[in-house]
């Protein structure tokens, strides 16, 4: 008796490890996932500078990759750099500030909350 339930709790130990294990693996990718697609909008904004002089502005956003601007100031030059706006691996869109110098954009990670497991690019 004592054998069989010393073997119980092994195999429900080792399930609770397994599973701890696997939400850390995809955790993992998940960042390394976003890293990724911050690198690929963080081009698409140089892009987008290259033709038409600026970054988007905060309130234009990355919606301006996607459709032409309407919110001053309107770029006399646009290209369409992506068919829609770039998610997060999470399924939620990046967020972007404009900058003096250039921008930050982050996504807020798993959570979708202002916190330590936000993902940052700044140029």
């Amino acid at each position: 008796m004592k054998t069989a339930l010393a073997s119980l709790m092994v195999i429900i130990l080792i399930a609770l490890l397994s599973v701890l294990v696997i939400q850390k693996r995809n955790t993992v990718v998940h960042f390394v996932h976003v890293d990724g697609e911050l690198n690929t909008v963080a081009s698409a904004l140089d892009s987008y500078r290259r033709a038409t002089g600026d970054y988007p502005t905060t309130e234009q956003g990355l919606d301006a990759l996607v459709n032409r601007p309407q919110r001053e100031p309107v770029p006399s030059t646009w290209v369409q750099i992506f068919k829609e706006e770039p998610l997060d691996p999470w399924g939620r869109g990046f967020c972007y500030s404009y900058e003096e110098n250039g921008y930050v954009l982050w996504s807020q990670g798993k959570d979708e909350a202002c916190d330590s497991d936000d993902v940052y690019y700044s140029p």
